[in-house]
């Protein structure tokens, strides 16, 4: 049985793009009572989608946009991590890369996964620490979960990793795709 709520979590602000903001109050409420019941929780922020398609073709007024963003979601994660129970899992992914980089043909995003250790997500179908595949995400929450996954899914589960260098090997493969592109 799946049960779904979708609270308004963004509140218009007419200084922000597009005029709607993420609602980080009404976000962290809706959260806190869907973790009394509910045994995995997406949370879409929105923020840095918002300032990208708002200001994609003018980096110098995306950059504060973005940072705030970010800024914002880095708080609210920390957050989160504190309402974690032993055993869960958070996984946080920027699904939609910058315009700028689909522009160019470079679909990398962010995800990264905590389980409340100190640890790196780590792919068997990039086989690199700290890169994983957006196909990764559905049987690593399928997992968690306990169902098992159709016969032609794509992607693997995800393991946690202590690799020290993941930071600089994600940043260097963002570099060359970008050079590549």
């Amino acid at each position: 049985r799946v049960n779904s709520f979708s609270p308004s979590v963004s509140r218009p602000d007419e200084n922000a793009p597009t005029g709607r903001r993420t609602d980080y109050g009404a976000l962290g409420s809706a959260l806190r009572s869907s973790l009394e019941w509910a045994t995995f929780v997406a949370v879409d922020l929105g923020d840095t989608t918002r300032a990208d398609r708002a200001h994609s073709a003018n980096a110098s007024a995306r950059r504060p946009w973005i940072d705030r963003a970010l800024a914002d979601a880095d708080a609210f994660v920390a957050g989160v991590r504190q309402m974690l129970r032993p055993g869960d899992s958070l996984i946080v992914a920027s699904l939609v890369p910058p315009l700028a980089r689909v522009r160019d043909r470079v679909f990398l995003g962010a995800i990264a996964m905590d389980s409340r250790r100190s640890s790196t997500a780590s792919s068997p179908t990039t086989r690199r620490n700290g890169i994983v595949s957006i196909d990764d995400i559905r049987p690593t929450t399928l997992a968690r979960l306990g169902v098992p996954d159709g016969p032609n899914a794509r992607g693997q589960v995800l393991r946690a990793s202590t690799a020290s260098d993941a930071h600089r090997s994600t940043a260097r493969l963002d570099s060359e795709l970008v050079l590549a592109a």
